[in-house]
């Protein structure tokens, strides 16, 4: 894979702040937020990206603690078919219907961004689907 500087802009970006929302970092390499999810996604299926790193105080918790959570536009797919579709990967998550601007909601039992976007483009792939938002959670407060 040829990295570019538009490449080396957002790999830096996220060695500062591996968490910096991907419409940042398309603001601040003037492209499109899509565009910027297309080279993060094709750094990791090329291995120039190998992991994201958070430390957190969470981190000495049980790994089944620390979850992130898939919303997806379904569009006219339902929900059972989404669950269907990870059920066969064997991924660990709960999936609810929801009410609203979104009409599922995954929780996953998991917050490694490879996974996550793994994930995301699996359910993209299903035909109808409209959006896959990831929102890893980086706190939790009791």
């Amino acid at each position: 894979m040829k990295i570019d500087n538009k490449d080396k802009k957002i790999l830096a970006l996220l060695r500062i702040n591996s968490r910096m929302a991907i419409q940042k970092i398309a603001e601040e390499v003037n492209l499109s937020r899509s565009a910027v999810d297309k080279r993060i996604q094709n750094m990791i299926n090329e291995k120039v990206i190998t992991g994201f790193t958070v430390s957190t105080c969470f981190d000495e918790k049980k790994s089944t603690e620390i979850h992130s959570y898939l919303l997806v536009k379904a569009g006219k797919v339902k929900c059972q078919k989404i669950f269907d579709l990870l059920k066969c990967y064997h991924y660990h998550f709960e999936l609810e219907s929801i009410y609203g601007e979104f009409d599922c909601m995954i929780k996953v039992a998991n917050s490694r961004l490879p996974v996550l976007y793994e994930m995301k483009e699996l359910i993209k792939s299903i035909n109808g689907i409209e959006m896959v938002y990831i929102l890893p959670v980086l706190d939790i407060k009791s």
